[in-house]
Order: structure tokens, then C-alpha cells, then sequence
């Protein structure tokens, strides 16, 4: 079987563009992969460390000039499976020959961050999605049922499949923290900063923690994004600055450093459509560590962490504050090993073998190639 992932990845891999990257090194077992991704140094050093996979760059030109290379592309490979992790009009192509699968990980038309023109502009994208592909992978069981009565509604036959994110290896449980009898304490949020998540209220819970009890508690946010000057503002009018601490954008290289430096890690959420419609790609890799996690209950995350979770009202300081606390308090969580082997990226591709193989066997294929 021959698979192309045709992937759109900057500094940050986020997404889709992480599940092409970490089931390429499983699925070149079972079959031949190709990864297509636009060209930068950044993506060079990524699919470098990659073996047994074939590897385009794509430069970032023009639309009608990208359009063509990666048409080049894949009438070069002939692939089986053509893999995208982003729609948009770089990547509206039709291939009869191939086997179409889009991923979709959040319902961006339905995001209330976004302005009506671009809500309006990706309700295109994601209806257009349903004619021009034949699978869908969706990472969100509510986003699963949105494209499924949407291609009920155009009479389209399609194959979906629900696949989580996942995480790699196990964090060396050598390296665990347990801190339950220190008075020095981290809380880290790992992840991006582009939209505000209630991290304001985190500051805040922070200082009451810290104003309230003989621990020393330290936030430190390990990412980078548009309202990071904004928290830094805040921080300060706050006079915050020896509690928090922000570390920027962290090389893939040291993530396990700074997450097994933690004590608790932080998936802040609101019940909003943005997180109501996506999986939260982090709680996987939280999950590995072995340290307890703060978070909401959202369908998705009550499916991952299960009621190892230690879980706050979105908007509520005060209960934030009592999640942290008893996060703190407990230490060291042992996850349900099932559950932690279910989110491996080693089975997750598995799982996404087993359903591209039966894609190319059902009615939808067949009408493909006809």
C-alpha cells in the first residue's frame, strides 16, 4: 500500500500535521509512506530523524504553482491513500485514482474566536471537504457526528474513522517527580498561547494558592502565541513576576525535561464550540508522565483521563484553586495501563492501517476507481 500524507506544519506542529509525523515510523511497516510538507528548516530537521519514509518539500509559492507540484507529486507516487491535514485552496485537487482522506480536527466555522467572514469562509472549506473526499478521520466524537449528518444530507458515501491523538514512549518513571512532602511546587501549562483559555484565571489561582497555604507554587507556560505579551502585562499589574514564569516556544527535544520537572500539568478548556468540537492533542503525552492533570470536563478528556482527572468549572478561580490544590496533594498518578497503551501512537497507527486497508476494499473505493 502506498501512502501519501500531504502535511502543513510551521514551528509548531499542531494537529494533523503531529499524527502524519508520528504514525509515519509505525506505518512504513506495513507500507510504503510518503510525507509531502512544506518546505523550511524546521520540517527538514523533523522528517530527518524519520526513517523508512520518502520525503517531499514543497516550497510555498504561488497557488496555481503549489497546485502543480503537488500534482507532480502525486502523479509521481501513484499512492493508494492521499492523506491532508489542512483544507484550503492549496489543497482542492481530484484524483481519481487515489483514495481521498481529510482529517478534521476542530469545527472552525463554528469557533466563536473567529469573525463572521472567516466562520463563513470555512463552512465552505469543510462542506466542499465532504464532496472531494472519500474518508474522513475525525479526532472528536461531536465533530464525528456533525461531518456524518452533513454527508447524510448530500447523500455522500463515505468512510469515517474516530481516532484520538496519541503520545510516544513512556516517560522514564525514574525521572517522576513526587514533591507531595516539598514546599516547592510547578504547575505547567504546555502548549500554545494564540487564544486565551482562561489563563488569567490560572494566574490568579496561582497567587490565592500561594497566598493561602506554606507552599511555594511556581506557573510556568511553555509555549508561545498573540496574547503572550497580554498574560506578561498581566502578570505584572498582578505583581506576579516570582510566580510565573514564561519559557517560550520549547524544542521537541526538551519537552519530557520540563514535563517530568512538573508537579501538575495544566489543559485549561472552556465550554465553548472551540473545545466542545476537538481533542485536546496534549492530554496523551500528560497522561504518559504519570502526573496528575488539571483540566475540564469535556466529553473527550472524561474518555481519556477518565476519574484520574482533576477537573474545575471553566471561569470559577475558586475552583480552579481546589483542582490544583488536590492535584498538588495527590502526587503521582497511576493510569489505567489499557487506556495509556489505547492513546500510543504505535496504536493508533495501528488502527489507521486496519481502517485505510478496509477503505480500500468497500463500495467507496470501488466507486473511486470506477
Amino acid at each position: 500500500m502506498n501512502i501519501l500524507f500531504i502535511v502543513f506544519a510551521r514551528k509548531e506542529v499542531l494537529g494533523g500535521a503531529k499524527r502524519a509525523l508520528k504514525m509515519a515510523p509505525y506505518l512504513s511497516d506495513y507500507s510504503n509512506v510518503t510525507i509531502a510538507i512544506n518546505e523550511s528548516e524546521e520540517n527538514k530537521n523533523r522528517l530527518a530523524g524519520i526513517k523508512n519514509i520518502n520525503s517531499v518539500f514543497v516550497e510555498r509559492t504561488g497557488l496555481f504553482e503549489y497546485r502543480k507540484q503537488l500534482g507532480r507529486v502525486i502523479e509521481r507516487k501513484n499512492p493508494d491513500i492521499i492523506y491532508t491535514n489542512h483544507l484550503n485552496t492549496r489543497t482542492l485537487f481530484l484524483n481519481n485514482k487515489s483514495f481521498r482522506i481529510v482529517e478534521h480536527a476542530e469545527l472552525f466555522s463554528q469557533s466563536e474566536d473567529m469573525s463572521y467572514l472567516q466562520r463563513l469562509k470555512y463552512l465552505m472549506y469543510e462542506w466542499t471537504s465532504i464532496f472531494i473526499s472519500d474518508g474522513m478521520l475525525i479526532a472528536n466524537k461531536n465533530l464525528e457526528y456533525i461531518y456524518k449528518k452533513r454527508s447524510d444530507i448530500v447523500s455522500k458515501n463515505m468512510c469515517f474513522k474516530y481516532l484520538p491523538y496519541g503520545s510516544s514512549a513512556h516517560i522514564n518513571q525514574n525521572k517522576k517527580k513526587d514533591n507531595i512532602n516539598d514546599k516547592l511546587h510547578t504547575v505547567l501549562y504546555f502548549g500554545s498561547l494564540s487564544r486565551d483559555c482562561g489563563f488569567t484565571n490560572i494566574i490568579d489561582s496561582i497567587i490565592t494558592l500561594n497566598r493561602n497555604s506554606d507552599k511555594k507554587i511556581t506557573l510556568e507556560f511553555c509555549g508561545s502565541g498573540k496574547v503572550e505579551e497580554k498574560l506578561k502585562s498581566y502578570v505584572s499589574n498582578r505583581q506576579a513576576k516570582g510566580v510565573v514564569r514564561f519559557n517560550g516556544f520549547i524544542e521537541e527535544s526538551l519537552v519530557s525535561e520540563y514535563l517530568n520537572s512538573a508537579d501538575v500539568l495544566l489543559c485549561p478548556l472552556q465550554y465553548k464550540n472551540r473545545d466542545k468540537f476537538r481533542f485536546p492533542s496534549k492530554l496523551p503525552m500528560y497522561m504518559n508522565t504519570g502526573k496528575p492533570v488539571v483540566t475540564c470536563k469535556l466529553r473527550e478528556v472524561v474518555d481519556c483521563l477518565g476519574d484520574k482527572g482533576f477537573y474545575y468549572e471553566p471561569g470559577d478561580v475558586r475552583s480552579l484553586c481546589e483542582a490544583i490544590g488536590d492535584a498538588l496533594e495527590y502526587g503521582n498518578v497511576e493510569y489505567d495501563e489499557s487506556n495509556v497503551q489505547r492513546y500510543s501512537w504505535e496504536n493508533i497507527s495501528r488502527e489507521f492501517y486496519k481502517w485505510v486497508k478496509k477503505c480500500l476494499e468497500s463500495e467507496v473505493s470501488v466507486n473511486v476507481r470506477n
